[in-house]
């Protein structure tokens, strides 16, 4: 067992514990979860990769539970007003995200989402849609390789047709870099060249993203340097991977999301949505911070 499934699992064992004291079955209010996806594949093994990967049975559970308990799906302009104090919050929002913007996002993920009526937003890397990236994956294991063989209309990424289809019937672009390099260990100006080429090819298209998505996603992938940047091109909503819900409404400039994991049962759904994770989220937030500032006191972690 690698140190993330450790970790994962000392999280589920933990929240489970504290879980018996209350069950949270609360109204979420203004504490919206944001849910990160990535990939719905058929066919999985027990010992599953690409990582973040559910099979369609396992993502229709999960949608189903969000309609049966009454969750309001948003888009990113909807969440945008909730995040600005410009709408009134609904006693159960959601935002459900899927990240790269490969085709079995549009083949499976979409028409399951439909189905229950759930909105779904992508946060697009282009070079992966343009095909200067070849994939988001380091190097993917031989079980992966024979199922991409399989299923190779599934693994290739979206294209320009499937993406402008999906978006005029309401399924929300972001942007999610174009070489899906890690913002925090390149220069400012790979930043901006990256943004600048990006943001490009998606207004060449008519897509002017809010939205954007951190790859990577953790505190090692910013400061507050690149956050300006960013927001310099017109990016508004910055989402990470920290685990937990941000509250809105509050003076926040980044949002957490839930990322959802391949063995999460619909328990361990209920618990993330209704805030059992959330503690977790601020003490990882707040070790990381403290690791950073040890390793540099005076000026913000990265080549910027």
């Amino acid at each position: 067992m690698d140190l993330r499934a450790v970790k994962i699992r000392g999280a589920r064992l933990a929240v489970s514990g504290l879980s018996l004291l209350s069950r949270g079955k609360q109204a979420t209010g203004a504490n919206v979860p944001v849910l990160c996806y990535h990939r719905v594949l058929p066919e999985l093994r027990e010992d599953r990769y690409p990582i973040y990967t559910l099979t369609p049975d396992e993502f229709d559970d999960q949608m189903a539970f969000l309609a049966r308990h009454s969750f309001r799906s948003l888009s990113f302009e909807e969440y945008s007003r909730l995040a600005l104090g410009e709408a009134v919050f609904p006693e159960r929002a959601v935002l459900v995200t899927f990240d790269d913007g490969y085709a079995d996002n549009y083949h499976l993920a979409w028409e399951i989402a439909a189905h229950y009526g759930i909105k779904l937003n992508l946060f697009l890397c282009t070079g992966l849609i343009e095909g200067s990236l070849h994939s988001t994956y380091r190097e993917l294991t031989k079980e992966a390789r024979l199922h991409r063989e399989r299923y190779p209309q599934l693994w290739r990424p979206l294209n320009w047709r499937e993406i402008e289809q999906m978006a005029g019937h309401g399924v929300g672009i972001g942007f999610h870099g174009h070489s899906h390099r890690n913002y925090g260990q390149i220069t400012r100006t790979e930043i901006a060249a990256d943004l600048t080429q990006g943001l490009g090819l998606l207004a060449s298209r008519g897509v002017r993203p809010k939205a954007f998505a951190f790859p990577g996603g953790s505190s090692g992938t910013y400061h507050p340097g690149i956050v300006s940047l960013i927001k310099s091109y017109g990016l508004e909503l910055l989402f990470t991977t920290y685990l937990g819900r941000t509250r809105l409404g509050t003076p926040e400039s980044l949002f957490s999301r839930l990322v959802i994991y391949q063995d999460d049962d619909l328990e361990t759904f209920r618990r993330k949505l209704f805030g059992a994770y959330d503690w977790i989220g601020r003490a990882r937030s707040i070790d990381q911070s403290l690791r950073a500032f040890l390793s540099h006191p005076t000026v913000p972690a990265g080549p910027f």
